[in-house]
């Protein structure tokens, strides 16, 4: 079973995948659960929306780019 903070990092990297192919429009909940392999339900465990994945994958990115220009 993975740790929490390692879930949410693989829900955000998949979700990422989805919405770089698909578009965040494109992509729903259910096609990052199924990505995921686990009920669509089971994802609101980790996370509060889509949008929620999506300010977490942002928050990140805007983070590492912080990082590595300082």
């Amino acid at each position: 079973m993975l740790e929490a903070g390692a879930r949410r990092r693989e829900i955000d990297e998949v979700a990422s995948e989805l919405f770089r192919a698909n578009g965040y429009a494109g992509t729903s909940v259910r096609d990052i659960a199924k990505a995921l392999d686990i009920q669509g339900a089971s994802l609101y465990a980790h996370v509060a929306s889509k949008e929620d994945v999506l300010f977490s994958i942002v928050d990140r990115a805007a983070t590492d780019f912080e990082v590595a220009a300082a």
